[in-house]
């Protein structure tokens, strides 16, 4: 199910694809900016909490002491 965001204009919930369709309609094209801007931010942050936990893997690993093979 895809996500909803509220309408500024008409104060029901929408997905991005409506607001998409109407981004060149003067009248949803601040619902559209503002739809697309919080979008925006949620990926940044999906993007910096996905870099830190790999980061985190990538240390971790690294210091980790390596098996001894038995021959």
């Amino acid at each position: 199910m895809a996500k909803k965001y509220l309408s500024a204009r008409t104060r029901t919930k929408h997905t991005y694809a409506f607001y998409k369709e109407r981004r060149n309609n003067p009248q949803w094209r601040d619902d559209f900016i503002q739809v697309r801007s919080q979008r925006r931010k949620a990926l940044f942050i999906q993007t910096i909490v996905i870099l830190i936990i790999i980061a985190g893997g990538a240390v971790y690993f690294s210091k980790a002491t390596p098996m001894k093979r038995a021959v």
